[in-house]
């Protein structure tokens, strides 16, 4: 952008930078123009967590207090898990999978529930994410402990509801909430 002045044309006026801050005639000088960069924020993942790639079925993600390793999927457990309900549970919308985990807790008090401390939900290559269905899996009708000592590992389940199509993969994720109250979450890719 051209700065015309004192009566020049654009094209005439040729500003010149002094070495001196102190202009050498106040009444012909330029007026002096500033310009200060805006600074860019560089891009990052997350502001307190980075992001991480998920783990394929057999590996371990650790999320605040838990370490949690996805041991199995079985993408059509219907059957198994209207049968160990002993038929309370309802026919799904699509079928039933089952997901075995195991969670090795390690927070700071001394026992903790899976139940009451991890959130699953399903992300589908299309489609929207799908939370854990509120159907009870076999572990529960097996009266498998969800409570566990500091250091200790426990064995559960979880249960979706999902079409073969939404679960071909998708990405299982295990949340907890961390001490900064924000969501943090590892992934398993299927």
């Amino acid at each position: 952008m051209a700065i015309a002045g004192c009566g020049k044309p654009a094209s005439e006026f040729n500003p010149t930078l002094s070495a001196s801050p102190t202009p050498t005639s106040t009444a012909s000088s330029a007026p002096t123009v500033t310009a200060t960069p805006t600074p860019t924020p560089s891009p990052t993942s997350s502001p307190t967590h980075p992001a991480i790639a998920p783990v394929h079925l057999g590996g371990t993600v650790t999320i605040p207090d838990w370490t949690v390793r996805l041991t199995a999927v079985q993408a059509n457990a219907t059957h198994a898990i209207i049968k160990a309900s002993g038929g309370f549970v309802t026919t799904p919308v699509h079928q039933y999978a089952l997901l075995s985990y195991e969670a090795t807790y390690m927070g700071p008090h001394r026992t903790a529930d899976v139940l009451n401390n991890l959130t699953w939900q399903l992300t589908p290559r299309h489609g929207p994410v799908v939370p854990a269905a509120g159907t009870s899996p076999p572990a529960v009708y097996a009266q498998w402990p969800t409570t566990v000592r500091r250091g200790g590992t426990v064995r559960f389940q979880v249960v979706f509801d999902v079409s073969a199509r939404q679960l071909a993969g998708a990405v299982v994720s295990v949340g907890r909430i961390g001490s900064d109250f924000a969501k943090v979450h590892g992934d398993f890719q299927l």
